[in-house]
This record gives C-alpha cells, sequence and structure tokens, in this order.
C-alpha cells in the first residue's frame, strides 16, 4: 500500500510548492524554514518529499556518529539570512561521550524530509519527535561542517530517548527493538551500550568524518571540486568590499580570468582579504532565478570551502 502511495504523494508535495525561486549549483548551506516556536522545527505547511531509507542499527549509528552527547533543550532558534536560514533546536550539553570536549552546546537542523524504511511498510521523520525545554535527551548526531556556517548537528536514525522517560525511547519512530541487537531495560542500560559502541576500536558501519568539504587540502580538494557544480578556479583581483554581513560572509567586487565582467564573490567572514590584491580560489557559482516573474534574483560567487583561497 505504502509503494502504491509514494508516487501519488510525491506528485502532491509537486503540486502545492507553487512557483518559488529555482536555485543553481551545489545543495545550500541553509536548511529548510520552519515555523517559530515549534518545537519540532516543522511547519505544518510543509510538505517534504519521501525519500528511500536504508537504516542501521542503534549500534551502528553510534559507532559512526562524530558526537554522542546527553543534552538539555534550550529551545528553538529561528533565522533568516542568506547562509544561515531555517529554525535550528539549541542543547546544551550535560554529558558527553563521543565528541570534542571543548564544545558545550549543540544546534540541530532538523530533517526536511519524510523518510520510507526500504522493503518495509515503514515512514518516518523528524517531524514527529518533540522536545521540552529543560528536559535532557540522549542525542546521536553528525557534526556538518560549511565554509560560512558554524557547525550544526544532523540527528542520526531519528533516535529519540527522553532521560527521564524509557517509555519514550524510539528509533525510526518506532520501538527500538526492531533496530538493536540488545534488550536495554532502562537508561543507563542504553548508556552503557552507547559506551560499548563509542570506543575507536568499535566496529565502524558508517564514516565518522564530518559532513562538508570545508578542511580538504592539496589534491583531495581538487579531487572534490572536480565532481561539483558550477566549481572552478579562478584568478580574481579584488575591488572594492560591498557587504561585510554579521551573516558570516564579506561580498567583494572582483574581476577574474574567466569573464570580462566583473563579479561579486563572497568570502567567510575569517578570510583576510585585502582590496585590490589577487587571488587563486576555487569559486562555485550561485544563480538564484525566479520562474514566476522570469528574473534572476542573485547572482554571485561563493568561496568553495575554508581551505580553496
Amino acid at each position: 500500500m505504502i509503494k502504491k502511495l509514494i508516487p501519488f504523494l510525491i506528485a502532491l508535495t509537486i503540486l502545492l510548492s507553487g512557483c518559488t525561486p529555482q536555485r543553481s549549483g551545489p545543495a545550500s548551506d541553509s536548511a529548510g524554514a520552519g515555523s517559530e516556536g515549534t518545537d519540532s522545527g516543522f511547519s505544518e505547511d510543509t510538505a517534504p518529499p519521501i525519500l528511500t531509507s536504508y537504516p542501521g542499527t542503534l549500534e551502528q549509528l553510534i559507532a559512526g556518529a562524530t558526537d554522542v552527547v546527553v543534552g538539555e533543550y534550550v529551545g528553538p532558534r529561528t533565522v533568516n539570512a542568506l547562509y544561515n536560514r531555517g529554525t535550528f533546536l539549541d542543547f546544551t550539553v550535560k554529558e558527553r561521550f563521543r565528541g570534542d570536549p571543548s564544545i558545550t552546546s549543540v544546534a540541530i537542523s532538523p530533517g526536511q524530509h519524510t523518510y520510507w524504511i526500504d522493503g518495509t511498510s515503514t515512514l518516518y521523520s523528524e517531524m514527529f519527535l518533540t522536545y521540552e525545554q529543560g528536559k535532557t535527551y540522549l542525542l546521536i548526531l553528525k557534526r556538518e561542517v560549511g565554509t560560512f556556517l558554524a557547525d550544526r548537528y544532523l540527528l542520526q536514525g531519528c533516535v529519540y530517548l527522553p532521560t527521564d522517560d524509557f517509555s519514550q525511547f524510539s528509533i525510526y519512530n518506532e520501538k527500538p527493538y526492531h533496530h538493536m541487537s540488545a534488550s536495554p531495560e532502562t537508561v543507563e542500560d542504553v548508556y552503557e551500550i552507547v559506551r560499548n559502541n563509542v570506543s575507536e576500536d568499535a566496529p565502524l558501519y558508517y564514516s565518522r568524518d564530518r559532513e562538508g568539504q570545508t578542511f580538504l587540502t592539496g589534491d583531495e580538494l581538487f579531487r572534490a571540486a572536480a565532481k561539483a557544480r558550477n566549481t572552478a578556479l579562478h584568478r580574481i583581483r579584488t575591488l572594492s568590499l560591498d557587504v561585510e554581513s554579521e551573516d558570516g560572509y564579506q561580498a567583494w567586487t572582483c574581476t577574474t580570468n574567466h569573464t570580462v565582467k566583473e563579479i561579486t564573490v563572497h568570502f567567510p567572514s575569517e578570510a583576510q582579504i585585502t582590496q585590490g590584491e589577487e587571488y587563486s580560489v576555487l569559486l562555485t557559482h550561485i544563480m538564484i532565478h525566479n520562474a514566476c516573474e522570469g528574473k534572476t534574483e542573485a547572482d554571485f560567487y561563493q568561496q568553495y570551502s575554508r581551505t580553496s583561497l
């Protein structure tokens, strides 16, 4: 039944989406927008597409996580800026099993999709998870880095465990026992499973590398860039600083060896850019076109990674 419904639901999603600006270039650094004050991070008007998922067990999710913490929920935070858009769920770290001990807070970017587990009738989504301010939760996370944003975190496996209510424990919106080899009966039992799977010699099912192309170097950087859309090595000369944004970027008017016209280039705020200097830099061309009005709303280049200048 689910398989028969999926094409209809996807078509309905496209129909409801209306006329929206189309963005060329790589996936955006920004998360999808949610309604302000919703503790799931989703708008009730959102109709996300259904994607196929190949789930892992709890043990596999833990072993592949970059960060595993117990976090106290602070609340949702909605921002609307060029490189930082959407609703983020803020947590204060109370206990850490894996990850950088100097990081005392995490901002979760809620998933914007509904997933169908391949070969089953199960649908799951983070939109079904709710958090209560002041309560603590076990969080199994993948740290995501970007060129222009502070690090953010993605929840792995839709794992949900309020530390004061073991009965609410779920994985992929289901009772957890379908997705784990052990049979814990208390929160402390789950913590023991975590401890057994965060050691560096634990079986590695998923890469623990942080998401993003931020800190690639040398040949590795150029190989990754060669696969990226609309990305090329430019030789530019900076003419003027036009914008110095609190949103994590600075916009410069530049000349480039790729075209006779001047271009706008966005660099991270921390980049040491000097007017009148020449730089070799990997840039991705971003163009946002409004199909409804038949006009281009934005046309600029952005630095491909923090190490590509």
